[in-house]
């Protein structure tokens, strides 16, 4: 890994910036490298139609409208700001990722809860998403938890199957439309 070089970060957040080969991670895209970086206010904006834009035809799970998105995304950077990351590939914001390391669900341990993993349908098929959920655990880990757990829409077949088949989630409790997820978070080494 390698910090980042831009002057626009103050120098606390650079130092969390990272660049990644993706290819050594198995992306099916041309090689890039993507910067991890932490999400500013100024972001949120670009990241509010980046949501909707990823939402659509799945709009019952999302936000109905772009100043509701906003109003959600800021909602989650001030509760979330140390946990809230974009993928950056080219200069061009390709994804984005919010936690909360603290999160715990009646009668359980704390756990690293994902309240969003939203890649642009534009950069779909770099890896990212796979990226962002290795991120989640490695950001539990150093939170000194054991799972990982999401709520996802009942419809949602697609992020269903690979929140299940590839990366291990069990569901859950459902509330109306919604299930909730977990996966255990192994330990550094595990193999």
């Amino acid at each position: 890994m390698s910090t980042s070089t831009d002057p626009d970060l103050p120098p606390e957040r650079r130092k969390q910036t990272h660049a990644l080969p993706l290819e050594s991670q198995g992306a099916t895209k041309k090689s890039s490298e993507v910067f991890l970086c932490p999400v500013a206010q100024t972001d949120i904006p670009h990241l509010a139609q980046m949501y909707m834009k990823a939402y659509r035809g799945m709009e019952e799970y999302g936000e109905a409208t772009t100043d509701q998105a906003l109003l959600y995304l800021q909602g989650l950077q001030r509760h979330c700001s140390h946990s809230f990351f974009k993928a950056v590939i080219h200069g061009n914001t390709a994804g984005f990722i919010v936690c909360d390391p603290d999160w715990y669900e009646p009668g359980q341990k704390k756990v690293l809860e994902i309240h969003e993993l939203v890649v642009d349908p534009d950069h779909q098929g770099y890896g990212l998403g796979g990226l962002f959920m290795r991120f989640a655990r490695a950001m539990g880990r150093k939170h000194g938890r054991t799972a990982v757990s999401l709520w996802a829409g009942e419809g949602n077949h697609r992020a269903i199957s690979w929140y299940t088949l590839k990366h291990g989630f069990e569901p859950g409790r459902r509330d109306g439309i919604w299930i909730h997820f977990q996966s255990s978070i192994q330990p550094m080494g595990w193999q």
